[in-house]
C-alpha cells in the first residue's frame, strides 16, 4: 500500500534545491527559461533538417529515374527492343553496322577490289566495323570508310528493312 502526503505548496524551485540546486530563484527561472528557448531552437533545427533531407531524397528519386529512362533511351539507340521509340528496331547502331558489314561484303564480292580487310570492335559496349579497302575501282590507294561512307557507295540513300 502507497500513502500520499500532503507537501503543501510546494514550488519547482523548492524542488531543485531539494535536489541540489544551489542558485536563488531568479536564477533558477533565467537558466530554465533559457534551456527551454534552446530546446525549442533544437526542435525547429532538427525539422528544417528534416524538411531539407526529405528534398533531397524527393530530388534523387527524380534523378534515379531520369537515369534509368536515361539508360532505356541508351539502349534503345544501341541495339533497339525497348518499346520506347518507334521504329527504334532498325533505327540504332546495332542495325547500322550489320548493313554497313553487309554492304561491305557485297562490294567485296564485286570483284572491284584488290584487298580488303574489316575489322569488328567493341567502342562503348557497340559493335563498330572498321573496313580497311585497298584499290577501289582501279585507284591504287588505301582508304578507310565509315559505315556512313559504305552506305553511300553502295547507292543507298537511307536504310530500309
Amino acid at each position: 500500500m502507497s500513502k500520499t502526503v500532503d507537501l503543501g505548496p510546494v514550488s519547482a524551485y523548492a524542488l531543485a534545491v531539494k535536489y541540489g540546486y544551489g542558485g536563488t530563484e531568479e536564477e533558477w527561472v533565467a537558466e530554465t527559461e533559457s534551456k527551454r528557448k534552446e530546446a525549442i531552437e533544437a526542435a525547429a533545427t532538427a525539422s528544417n533538417s528534416a524538411q531539407e533531407a526529405a528534398d533531397s531524397a524527393s530530388i534523387a528519386d527524380g534523378k534515379m529515374i531520369n537515369a534509368a529512362n536515361s539508360a532505356i533511351r541508351a539502349e534503345s539507340y544501341a541495339v533497339g527492343g525497348t518499346g520506347t521509340r518507334e521504329s527504334e528496331d532498325t533505327d540504332n547502331a546495332k542495325n547500322y553496322y550489320e548493313k554497313s558489314k553487309e554492304i561491305f561484303e557485297n562490294i567485296k564480292d564485286t570483284g572491284e577490289i584488290d584487298t580488303a580487310t574489316t575489322t569488328d570492335t567493341t567502342l562503348n559496349g557497340s559493335k563498330a566495323s572498321i573496313a580497311k579497302i585497298n584499290a577501289v575501282r582501279g585507284k591504287s590507294e588505301q582508304k578507310s570508310f565509315t559505315g556512313k561512307q559504305l552506305l553511300n557507295a553502295s547507292g543507298l540513300n537511307e536504310i530500309t528493312d
